[in-house]
């Protein structure tokens, strides 16, 4: 997201697009995963459940609070804290992920 601020052909806006979709769709998978190797079999089902809703409703919460700052701070600023928010996430997403296969080992 970082290069999609600095970026200003739409070519290559596009591809950035697509790399920043795939990876949102990678993690997903991965949140996913995690929770069902975590849940046991009888709760599963209703955690995923409520995974599936509040991944849907913090993705509402997000569009808007991105729009707010981009109105405070301009889209490029917007897209720069994003990015930098997301390569947090994911590294938190990585350690939490290791701590797991760690545990289950």
């Amino acid at each position: 997201m970082v290069a999609l601020a600095a970026n200003q052909e739409p070519l290559l806006s596009g591809l950035f697009l697509f790399v920043i979709g795939s990876a949102h769709m990678m993690g997903y998978a991965q949140s996913q995963t995690l929770v069902q190797e975590a849940v046991s079999d009888d709760m599963r089902g209703r955690v995923l459940a409520l995974l599936t809703l509040t991944t849907a409703g913090v993705g509402a919460l997000g569009s808007m609070l991105a729009a707010s700052l981009a109105a405070l701070v301009g889209v490029n600023a917007t897209f720069v804290l994003g990015g930098l928010a997301c390569a947090g996430a994911a590294v938190l997403m990585w350690l939490a992920s290791d701590s797991l296969r760690r545990r289950a080992a």
